[in-house]
């Protein structure tokens, strides 16, 4: 990891937590170069699952896609509709599959 302060690659983690909503993992980090500390999120990459439509089409999963339709369904409660998103993603994982259909991702959001 790059320091942004400095760009040297020698940086140290000394805290680790996961969110308050679980789906990401929130790291303090030191460059022991500069000894300045910054803070990263890391999160799993969902670009490789492929959602397949109901005419046999595929498209890349986009978070932001199902972010914005959760924001419309809870009327601008953007909070809750991060959580949910988190919470969604994390049983897409669960799923273990590379491909899902958008009837499974239906039954996830509704469960």
């Amino acid at each position: 990891m790059k320091c942004p302060f400095c760009r040297s690659n020698q940086t140290e983690v000394y805290n680790t937590r996961t969110t308050k909503s679980g789906g990401q993992l929130w790291r303090r980090r030191r460059c022991q170069v500069c000894h300045e500390a910054f803070t990263t999120y890391e999160a799993p990459d969902l670009h490789n699952i492929l959602r397949v439509s109901q005419d046999g089409r595929q498209t890349p999963y986009s978070r932001a896609r199902l972010y914005a339709a959760l924001v419309r369904a809870l009327e601008g409660h953007s909070n809750a509709a991060d959580a949910l998103t988190d919470t969604i993603e994390a049983k897409i994982l669960d799923l273990k599959t590379r491909i899902v259909s958008v009837d499974q991702v239906a039954s996830v959001v509704l469960s």
